[in-house]
């Protein structure tokens, strides 16, 4: 059975870390720069290396170029987000410039895609760097683009997991719920400092990021 199988799902993506940006486990930042910039001048951003349909699953449109195309086998392709691109070269066209990563390595812009808003604040994430992975590593996150209630795709997906290690424990997230989860973190933190200052002010009000619906496991 393949999880790909069941009528609910549309597809199924990975990644090395989560989508979102105010969650805990997003730790994937590195220091980049342009050839021409010495060590100490480069920038910040988040890496995630994703399966190829990575973008679509999410709904992550591309604004320059076709992301990673099948055929593609260079290791230093790379997709970024606007964000990205605005710190890099704000007025010129990313697709085709090198950023250096922080081990030296010399990577090529294919693509840009929007930039995403998954923060509770609904502003727009922060620059962002897309490799290719074409087979998931251990520790990546599975993400399930499916229709209609998340029990029996959870339900299917525990079924698989079992039956290739039962000893593996999973537990399964939409990523709305996620949001949500990262939202009531910050929210509480706010009223414990309100109430170590004594402070009594309203809540403010969030809008989140249309998302599709995914499982995250």
């Amino acid at each position: 059975m393949c999880i790909r199988d069941s009528s609910q799902v549309d597809s199924v993506a990975t990644s090395s870390v989560t989508p979102l940006a105010d969650d805990e486990e997003s730790t994937g930042d590195s220091e980049f720069r342009a050839p021409v910039d010495l060590s100490a001048e480069g920038h910040a951003a988040t890496v995630r290396a994703v399966s190829r349909n990575y973008f679509s699953t999410l709904g992550i449109p591309l604004v320059r170029g076709d992301g990673f195309l099948p055929s593609d086998s260079d290791d230093s392709a790379v997709v970024i987000s606007q964000a990205f691109a605005a710190v890099f070269w704000p007025r010129q066209d990313p697709i085709g410039q090198t950023v250096i990563s922080a081990e030296g390595k010399r990577l090529r812009v294919v693509s840009v895609v929007r930039d995403n808003r998954t923060s509770y604040t609904n502003e727009p994430d922060g620059p962002t760097l897309y490799t290719l992975r074409s087979k998931p590593s251990s520790g990546d996150l599975l993400l399930i683009r499916f229709r209609g209630n998340i029990a029996p795709v959870a339900a299917a997906l525990k079924t698989i997991v079992r039956d290739l290690d039962p000893q593996m424990l999973i537990l399964p997230s939409t990523l709305r719920a996620q949001i949500d989860d990262n939202a009531e973190h910050v929210w509480l933190l706010g009223k414990m400092l309100l109430f170590v200052a004594a402070v009594a002010v309203a809540p403010v009000s969030y809008t989140h990021l249309t998302l599709p619906t995914i499982l995250r496991v």
